[in-house]
């Protein structure tokens, strides 16, 4: 298994994967999906997870979308509540900075998570991972967290989670 970066969103706007690769597109990178997903309906909103194919054709990630169902057994709200958890056992960390966090997490709408596979290449897979995590970011008011890392503005890791 790969490493996971994740992208908590605010806006309850969920994007179709066409769009996502459009967007990418006009920033200049060219992503497709893996042909191993060709059930998903690229042009629905109600995807759950596709595979990414980076510009030199290796699968650099699997992203999938988990949304606030409005139940007990949400999986967003699960994961959301570990993160809050989380929070409150770090140290060091400014408390502003700690409550901007907080903050969104407890406004999140719905949860972008990305398995970095095998196949993640050097500069492909990061440029790959970060312009797609980037249109969430500028689209959709995410906030991105990166297993062994932190929550991050921008390039900038704002509270350190290792």
């Amino acid at each position: 298994m790969g490493d996971y970066l994740r992208v908590f969103c605010t806006k309850e706007i969920y994007p179709t994967i066409n769009e996502i690769l459009k967007w990418t597109k006009s920033k200049g990178y060219y992503l497709r999906v893996d042909k191993n997903y060709n059930k998903v309906d690229l042009d629905s909103p109600n995807w759950d997870e596709v595979a990414i194919i980076g510009e030199e054709g290796h699968r650099v990630f699997i992203a999938e979308i988990n949304k606030d169902n409005k139940q007990g057994d949400s999986l967003m709200r699960e994961e959301v509540k570990e993160f809050l958890q989380l929070l409150n056992e770090v140290e060091d960390v400014s408390a502003e900075e700690l409550a901007k966090v907080k903050k969104h997490l407890n406004g999140t709408k719905y949860i972008v998570a990305l398995q970095v596979t095998g196949d993640y290449v050097g500069e492909e897979g990061d440029n790959s991972v970060s312009v797609f995590l980037k249109y969430f970011v500028d689209n959709c008011a995410g906030m991105v967290q990166e297993d062994g890392e932190g929550f991050f503005e921008g390039n900038k890791v704002i509270v350190e989670i290792i």
